[in-house]
Parts: C-alpha cells; structure tokens; sequence
C-alpha cells in the first residue's frame, strides 16, 4: 500500500496541472516561414536580407513533465532570424505564446536594439489581429546599444511575416521578395 501511495504523488507532482495550446490559426504566424527561408527587403536604393535561422514550437499535448519548474505549460512558438543590414548583422526574433488561463496570444518581438515583450492587443470578441505594429509606443531600445543598428519602428503581418522596418536614417525597407534556391 505504501508503494502505491508513493507512485501515485510522485506520478500526480509530474502531471501538469493546467496546459495551453496554440490552435491551427495562432501558428499562422509562425508558419509564414521555415528555417533557411531567405528574404529580400528594398527601400528603393538599397537591398538586405533576412535569414530565418530557427523555427521553433512549444505545442506539446503531452500532459507529463520531468523536472520542470512549474506545474502550468505555456504553450509557445518562436522565429529567431537575421538581416544583414550594409554589410552588418541584425539579430531578431519574433515569439508567440498563449497564457494557461486566456485564448489571447501573447507577442514578444525584437530586431536590433528595438525589443517589445508581451504585447497582448486589445480587442473585442469578434475582432482577430492581423498585424504587430512596434515603435516607442510599446517597445524600448536596450541598453549599451551604441554598435547596433536602430530600429525605429517595424510590422509583423500573421500573413507574410515581417513586412517592414525603418531605420534611425529614415529608410524604410519593405518586404520584397522571397529568394529561391
């Protein structure tokens, strides 16, 4: 008996006790590009180019967990690229996540010196988000940022991905074209 009460909490202190999950339509956002896609962004004198390093996502089903700090999984997703920008390298990332408790996704973006962390729009019930729009209004410029490229402002679209930035001299670089191998 005492065996059994034993396997019975260790296996009920490795159970979840509470699971979100991203539906078909959260991972539109993330499924507008695969790793080693490669874009071209132009703003009419010059060209960049941006890689997609990684695609990750965190949708387990799986109600089990070994050593985990909590009890709740977050579901989430991730796209962590690159822009080669004059000749220099830009790191950013774009993440989603959706919170245990709540069917909002959660929006955390970065490109550069330019980071916005848990954006959650407002909207009614019957409005869907289509679009990010980061700028000082929602994001900061990080700290000892004086070698990196600055972003003043850029746009997520869930359909096409990231549709466009501007940079601290005014260029403003669009989504061009996808590069085929």
């Amino acid at each position: 008996m005492l065996i059994l009460y034993c396997c019975l909490v260790m296996m009920s202190s490795c159970i979840y006790t509470a699971m979100s999950h991203l539906s078909k339509d959260d991972l539109t956002w993330i499924k507008v590009y695969d790793m080693g896609d490669t874009l071209l962004f132009h703003s009419g004198v010059m060209y960049d180019t941006l890689i997609v390093n990684e695609v990750n996502v965190y949708n387990s089903y799986n109600p089990f967990h070994v050593s985990e700090a909590t009890d709740e999984y977050k579901a989430s997703a991730e796209i962590l690229y690159c822009i080669i920008h004059e000749g220099e390298t830009m790191e950013g990332f774009f993440h989603i996540s959706k919170p245990v408790h709540s069917e909002k996704l959660v929006f955390s973006i970065c490109l550069s010196d330019r980071y916005a962390f848990d954006i959650t729009p407002n909207l009614h019930e019957y409005e869907s988000v289509e679009d990010i729009h980061v700028d000082d209004g929602n994001s900061r410029i990080g700290g000892n940022q004086e070698d990196k490229i600055h972003i003043e402002q850029l746009t997520w679209s869930k359909t096409s991905g990231l549709r466009e930035y501007v940079v601290k001299d005014g260029d403003s670089l669009h989504s061009y074209t996808q590069v085929k191998p």
